[in-house]
């Protein structure tokens, strides 16, 4: 994901003291993948708040569908009195509208 943002992790945690922790997470298996198999990952944004996004990720062998995932991340900043969440930066939060 950060390489399809164009935004590093490095850049993100360590010059700017940000974070995108997920805070929420389910995901179904549907089918079982075997040693062998390629597993094909597709990330859509599917909400864009102001400091978090709700992803869902399909993951499939060919065909198949082999799992669903969605996910809930919060845009954080790290100072001194701790962590708390902030507003996505509008270069990143035009960056992953491309993806919704």
């Amino acid at each position: 994901m950060a390489e399809a943002l164009e935004w590093p992790f490095s850049y993100l945690i360590v010059d700017r003291s940000d974070g995108f922790p997920t805070v929420s997470l389910s995901c179904n298996f549907l089918s079982p993948c075997r040693i062998g198999d390629t597993l094909e990952l597709e990330l859509t944004v599917l909400e864009l708040g102001t400091s978090s996004c709700t992803l869902s990720v399909a993951g499939a062998v060919g065909s198949r569908v082999a799992l669903n995932a969605t996910l809930v991340l919060v845009y954080t900043h790290r100072s001194h009195t701790g962590e708390h969440s902030i507003a996505i930066p509008p270069a990143l939060r035009k960056r992953i509208a491309q993806y919704a």
